[in-house]
């Protein structure tokens, strides 16, 4: 429960007593009946519990310590999970998630050109090569193949009035490959899968 005992000193007033002198002035026995006296203070130890050191209570009337404290405020959607330690989401590290990981540098997720941006990535590839559905992966585009070409032009073309032509004419080429071997229409498949998924990246851009 993260509950700490503390002890305490608490101050109280503690008044002593001595004998009564005889009273010698009738006048004044009504006050000289009272003892003389002085103070003395004296101090008890008390215990109580608080919560440790690095956490505290969620309410008021929270049974236990489960909130733990970060004296340094996590950053970039870090959440603070014990006293002074961050879970950091993906992309970023450091004692406050405060440091952005290079992916670029650190695990080389790209097969060609890698660009590190705050909190992620993202990869292009050379002239010659398309970027495969696996937003990572180059293949070298065969400038004899016509599907090649026609995805690779859509990757670059902003035209939506022609967008579903194209996709249309993709498919038809792509069932005319009959005679081609599995491997091939495997690859003929993704080629049109990536031109899709392009399709569907240029639409939001347009929409937002």
């Amino acid at each position: 429960k993260n509950i700490c005992t503390v002890y305490a000193y608490r101050k109280s007033l503690v008044r002593t007593h001595y004998p009564v002198q005889p009273c010698t002035d009738p006048t004044n026995c009504a006050t000289s009946s009272s003892s003389s006296s002085h103070r003395t203070y004296s101090y008890p130890m008390i215990k109580r519990e608080v919560c440790c050191r690095g956490w505290e209570t969620t309410t008021t009337v929270a049974d236990g310590c489960f909130k733990p404290v970060c004296r340094t405020a996590c950053r970039n959607g870090g959440q603070c999970v014990a006293p002074d330690r961050c879970s950091c989401p993906k992309g970023f590290t450091g004692a406050h998630c405060e440091q952005d990981v290079n992916e670029c540098r650190e695990f080389k997720p790209c097969d060609q050109t890698c660009y590190n941006t705050e909190g992620s990535y993202y990869c292009t590839c050379r002239d010659g090569f398309m970027l495969q559905s696996d937003r990572q992966t180059c293949r070298k585009i065969d400038e004899t193949n016509d599907i090649a070409t026609e995805a690779r032009d859509m990757e670059n073309d902003v035209d939506y009035d022609s967008l579903d032509t194209r996709i249309t004419k993709l498919e038809q080429m792509l069932s005319r490959e009959e005679r081609r071997s599995f491997n091939e229409k495997q690859e003929l498949a993704k080629k049109v899968q990536y031109t899709m998924e392009a399709v569907s990246v240029l639409k939001s851009q347009v929409a937002r």
